[in-house]
């Protein structure tokens, strides 16, 4: 083994220098300087050895199989009593010897220069080049992948391609992980990336020992074990070959014949009135609007929600006036589910005038100012602001920073200030003079901005524990007047003025949550009108909705005064334009198995976990043709299934016993079935059988479907080919 490693390392070291300059190349290209503006080398650096890192693995191994597959070196190390396993054991380790040099090494120079540079300058560390390591040795798996496809022969040059699918597939997931995931997600995906390469490596194994060697491995190699792994290797290839092709052409199907303009939608939602302060559940439908070019929200139907009687979101009542949106409680427990990497390894979480800010795994906000170059400019903890590359500080419990901001997203006019909200209460950042103030103390459950009348500023509602407190935002003066909603856009110099306003948080009143409002189980959302401030308790369907009024202002009112309704049952009206029905002939192309999946989930979700109202089959028989469609195109894609599976099975000699399991999977596999024996299989000769008379394999001692040994030919005799007189008499 060991001479066989030195002989590939020998003849495969001059491709070495190639893949350093490409390596060097890409690292150059993402290295961070002082013209860039690029703040995520982790980012870059993984999307550009998406490119580099398989197609130098691929090329690799091509290179290295290339000549040891031609006739006369595979019979010279035949005939030197090398197994093919050993060939390709040494191949791999020399590879991944070749190729790990060809990457590591422009890393850490890339890692060592960033080092030098350190994080106060550029908001970078070396640590961000591990991300992209890792993803390299992912992509190795293309190497072994490309020796099978040149070992594995085929009529079709599609089915040989087959090896490269799986583990092609495979690295988009991770591309995924690892372009923002940070360390954590690069720890991860080196444990999986292990036993996923030797997955591979062991099918690649098998494939070279079983494909590249004549007469078979069952006789050359006994050592060979575990003749699963390729089959398998290669029906997942399949199957992800079939789906890529199945949703391929669906969304042809969908861009030729559907419109160019979205399907009007109709959802049903709870508002108020701008003018009389009335609960409503109305009817909206979201359309194009071909004057302003862009979808819209509008009021199709409603009716006023009254108490203990049964509302119509479809009635045709008069719908006059304004709506406005009711405001949602956000849950401090749902909130800590945001980003938690590191702060080095993603994009900025939010923006704040000239500032940027994220959030870092280690519980420090980041901030980094934008103009006029990226840079890291202070650290921030929960109760101190220390300058760049400084961890000081208490550290947040979660991602405060993402919650605060989903909080005070719902008015665009409190851009430019810096809320951050965990368990221990609400703070918010200064920039002018750099500093973090408490405004609210803890413990907190949920926030919410509470939308006021019309020009006013919102005020700040927060959760803790049955308590409901309400709070003024006010500025220096104790007044609401920083906020102006006619301002459309700040220009450079407003952003200056408006760093100056320290905002604080004023109680004015305190109201009790019922107890059977659970924030963390079901949507909680709130309405302002001038007399009272209603809760709205509504789970995940229209069937458990509660409107309890928390602050009653005449003497007459009871707090606990609450208001129920009932929803007029029925179906929304159906869009104008419906899908085209050839997007449901190809959903028959689906297999079965895929089917029984889906509708699992269906029926749990629907069943158990969000239980709709209504009547499933009640639905179906209201409106077959969906279904009924889907139905008999599975049933014809199966039947054509079956039929070109006895062909395949056929062509490439499977015997009784082996088409039969064949044929049981055609209902889950559907169409992948025939796809997978061409995969599979080879094609063979084929001559009667002169026992059973059934066409059999003449490669084969035995009939495949008979299981008798085939009889000698017949000879009378020794015949002598060719002219007598090239024979010359034996003396004795």
């Amino acid at each position: 083994m060991r001479t066989l490693i030195w002989k590939e390392l020998r003849e495969n070291a001059r491709y070495l220098p190639i893949g350093m300059l490409v390596i060097a190349g890409v690292c150059w290209i993402v290295h961070p300087s002082d013209s860039s503006r690029n703040t995520l080398l982790a980012s870059e650096l993984v999307s550009q050895f998406a490119i580099v890192a398989p197609l130098l693995a691929f090329a690799l191994g091509v290179v290295q199989s290339y000549r040891d597959l031609q006739d006369a070196p595979t019979a010279y190390l035949n005939h030197r009593g090398i197994t093919a396993s050993d060939v390709f054991l040494s191949k791999v380790i020399s590879g991944f010897a070749i190729y790990a040099t060809a990457i590591i090494v422009p890393v850490l120079v890339l890692a060592a220069w960033v080092a030098f540079q350190g994080m106060w300058r550029i908001p970078m560390r070396p640590a961000q080049v591990i991300p992209a390591t890792v993803f390299s040795l992912l992509a190795f798996g293309m190497h072994p992948a490309a020796m099978l496809m040149m070992a594995r022969s085929a009529s079709w040059w599609g089915t040989r391609l087959f090896p490269l699918v799986p583990a092609g597939v495979m690295l988009i997931p991770f591309f995924a992980m690892l372009s923002r995931g940070g360390l954590e997600a690069a720890m991860w995906s080196c444990l999986i990336a292990i036993p996923m390469l030797a997955w591979m490596i062991g099918v690649a194994r098998q494939g070279w020992s079983e494909l590249a060697t004549q007469p078979s491995a069952a006789d050359s190699n006994p050592r060979l074990r575990r003749r699963w792994l390729l089959p398998t290797y290669l029906l997942i290839g399949t199957a992800i070959v079939f789906g890529g092709a199945v949703m391929g052409l669906a969304s042809l199907v969908s861009s030729v014949l559907e419109p160019d303009v979205r399907t009007p939608q109709h959802y049903e939602k709870i508002e108020i009135s701008q003018d009389t302060h009335d609960l409503w559940l109305t009817t909206q439908v979201t359309k194009y609007d071909d004057a302003r070019g862009r979808y819209r929200d509008r009021v199709l139907a409603g009716e006023r929600i009254e108490d203990g009687e049964e509302v119509d979101p479809m009635a045709a009542d008069a719908i006059d006036g304004d709506f406005r949106d009711l405001n949602l409680m956000w849950s401090i427990t749902n909130g800590g589910g945001y980003r938690q990497s590191d702060g080095f390894f993603n994009g900025f979480d939010n923006s704040a005038g000239v500032f940027s800010y994220s959030y870092d795994s280690r519980g420090y906000i980041l901030g980094y100012q934008s103009y006029p170059q990226t840079r890291w400019v202070h650290t921030i903890s929960s109760d101190s602001v220390s300058p760049a590359g400084e961890f000081v500080g208490r550290p947040f419990t979660q991602n405060a920073l993402a919650f605060g901001f989903t909080v005070f997203s719902g008015d665009s006019q409190l851009y430019g200030f810096v809320p951050i909200i965990d368990r221990d209460g609400i703070s918010m950042v200064d920039t002018d003079p750099l500093g973090i103030r408490r405004i609210v103390d803890g413990p907190i459950d949920g926030a919410a901005m509470l939308t006021m009348a019309r020009g006013t500023a919102p005020r700040l509602l927060v959760l803790s524990g049955s308590q409901l407190t309400e709070y003024r935002l006010v500025d220096q003066t104790d007044s609401e007047d920083w906020y102006t909603p006619e301002e459309t856009g700040l220009m450079m110099d407003e952003h200056t003025d408006r760093r100056k306003i320290r905002l604080d948080a004023k109680p004015v009143r305190s109201f009790i949550m019922p107890e059977s409002f659970d924030i963390t189980e079901s949507t909680i959302v709130f309405a302002w009108t001038e007399d009272s401030l209603l809760a709205v308790n509504k789970k995940h369907n229209w069937t458990d909705v509660q409107i309890q009024n928390l602050f009653p202002t005449s003497e007459d009112r009871d707090a606990s005064e609450s208001l129920a309704f009932t929803v007029t049952p029925g179906r929304l009206p159906e869009p104008a334009d419906v899908d085209p029905a050839s997007l449901l002939v190809v959903l028959g192309l689906v297999p079965g198995l895929a089917f029984l999946t889906l509708l699992s989930v269906v029926a749990w979700m629907i069943f158990w976990q969000y239980p709709m109202p209504g009547d499933p089959i009640a639905d179906f028989l209201a409106d077959p043709m969906p279904d009924t469609v889907v139905a008999i195109s599975f049933l014809v894609v199966t039947a054509i299934a079956f039929v070109l599976l006895r062909k395949m099975a056929h062509r490439r000699g499977l015997s009784r016993s082996q088409a039969r399991w064949w044929y049981f999977s055609v209902p889950l596999l559907g169409l992948i079935a025939p796809l997978a024996i061409v995969t599979l299989y080879r094609s063979v000769s084929r001559e009667s059988c002169p026992l059973c008379d059934s066409p059999r394999r003449v490669d084969h001692l035995e009939c495949e479907h008979c299981g008798q040994a085939l009889p000698p030919p017949a000879s009378d005799g020794i015949k002598i080919v060719g002219p007598l007189s090239q024979w010359s008499p034996v003396s004795p």
